[in-house]
């Protein structure tokens, strides 16, 4: 990924004054919220939809991304740019150190056996895990829960914050996928944190980083296997 010049995004206020969309419009764009992101996680949790969960996530960031690249009011480079990644860097290391005591704290509540299981364990399927999840999960996810999410439903929101709330609610229902309640409880917040992350830089590469952080300390620390196969 290569920084590039990235010219800031509307703010949700913004855009709903300046695209003034009809009723009808906006009737529209909820319902596909609804069923992006509400009725499509919960089919895949149901069975309802038999493909595995990364087919599912990159057939539809796939329509996502043409979505967007034929959209002309979407600066396509917000897809790769680093934007200001130097200025996030410090909040990004903080934010992770503490998400490791939390997801610590965790394991240590719900399986401390499981405390580093995979790089003891499994140490060929941690390493693989390191090297895949960044890009076939992660940044998957940040194209369609942040720049496709931000940038198709600012309009529906009368303000930022409830754009956040619903990201970061939404982010939450995708991980039902998993049967169980720690992936979807431990998502919600995350969530939030990477809204922000997004809602302040406008780039995916912040928060792609972000993402990566926890991905991978949850991968390494025991609860990797509550968003691997859902199960302990």
């Amino acid at each position: 990924m290569r920084a590039t010049p990235c010219t800031p995004e509307p703010t949700a206020p913004d855009v709903a004054v300046a695209a003034a969309p009809a009723r009808p419009a906006v009737a529209a764009r909820v319902a596909e919220l609804l069923g992006l992101f509400v009725l499509l996680p919960l089919l895949v949790r149901w069975g309802v939809v038999p493909a595995p969960r990364l087919v599912v996530l990159g057939l539809v960031t796939a329509g996502c991304i043409f979505v967007l690249a034929r959209d002309p009011t979407f600066d396509r480079r917000r897809l790769f740019s680093l934007g200001d990644l130097a200025g996030s860097l410090p909040a990004i290391a903080l934010r992770g150190v503490l998400a490791a005591a939390v997801i610590l704290a965790l394991v240590m509540a719900l399986r401390p056996a499981a405390l580093l299981a995979w790089p003891r364990k499994a140490p060929g399927l941690w390493l693989a895990g390191l090297a895949i999840y960044p890009f076939l999960s992660a940044w998957p996810q940040e194209v369609v829960y942040r720049a496709f999410f931000f940038h198709r439903y600012a309009s529906i929101f009368t303000g930022r914050s409830g754009l956040v709330a619903a990201n970061a609610l939404a982010f939450g229902l995708l991980h039902t996928v998993y049967p169980n309640a720690v992936a979807p409880l431990l998502s919600v917040p995350a969530g939030l944190l990477l809204a922000l992350t997004y809602r302040r830089t406008r780039s995916v590469g912040p928060v792609w980083l972000e993402h990566v952080v926890y991905g991978l300390l949850l991968l390494t620390l025991g609860l990797g296997e509550f968003f691997y196969d859902g199960e302990p």
